[in-house]
């Protein structure tokens, strides 16, 4: 990380997008009925967002939190209400959109890429949504946000903030439901074991069936 220097002096820390643990994972713009062009670096999105009143069309930037510039970045950028930064701090991890304002967020609970039928192995997904700018955020690699971005790098359109997010929460419950049906078939063949075997698969099928149960007090 280094400091642009400019007319004025030292400006805000220009981030190397280059860099293996840098915050911007990816980052697309949109406008109506054309695929999305690539954002290559922060520096790149700040110029976008401080012109956004302008332009026509939205972002889409989407963030690794485990990078410690990318908050910082976040709140000196891109104009997201309090209670996307409330929602990242809080302890609660129950699945939720809800309004503030003109904007939306979301939290969203989405298996992780090495998901073992455990758990643990599901992480959170935050999601702010603006008619200009759409910011997800997670702390480790999830399916349902990298079909979003396969989908956008194939060259599907999208027309709207909102579009992005309906596209997101149908390809999280495509995923869901895919692990839900191989669920249901490893359990079918444990029960289908002989009766020793059976005992000792009993825990593990057990643990399937939690990992399956929505979250005490989750909402859409």
């Amino acid at each position: 990380m280094s400091l642009v220097a400019g007319m004025d002096g030292p400006q805000r820390p220009a981030f190397n997008f280059t860099a293996p643990n840098d915050a911007l994972i990816c980052g697309y713009r949109f406008e109506r009925g054309h695929a999305g062009l690539p954002i290559e670096s922060l520096a790149q999105a700040a110029g976008l967002l401080a012109d956004r009143g302008s332009r026509e069309g939205f972002a889409w930037l989407h963030m690794n939190l485990s990078h410690a510039g990318a908050q910082p970045w976040l709140r000196s950028h891109a104009g997201l209400a309090d209670s996307f930064y409330e929602a990242l701090d809080e302890g609660s991890r129950s699945t939720r959109i809800e309004r503030d304002g003109d904007a939306l967020y979301a939290v969203v609970n989405d298996v992780t890429f090495d998901f073992k039928f455990d758990a643990a192995d599901v992480a959170t997904l935050w999601v702010g949504v603006q008619r200009h700018l759409v910011v997800t955020a997670r702390r480790h690699p999830l399916r349902a946000v990298d079909r979003l971005r396969m989908a956008v790098k194939r060259g599907e359109p999208l027309d709207s903030s909102v579009a992005l997010l309906d596209h997101l929460l149908r390809d999280q419950a495509d995923e869901l439901q895919r692990i839900v049906r191989s669920t249901v078939e490893r359990i079918d063949d444990i029960e289908d074991e002989p009766t020793a075997s059976r005992r000792q698969q009993r825990g593990r099928a057990g643990g399937w069936r939690r990992s399956m149960r929505p979250s005490a007090g989750s909402r859409a």
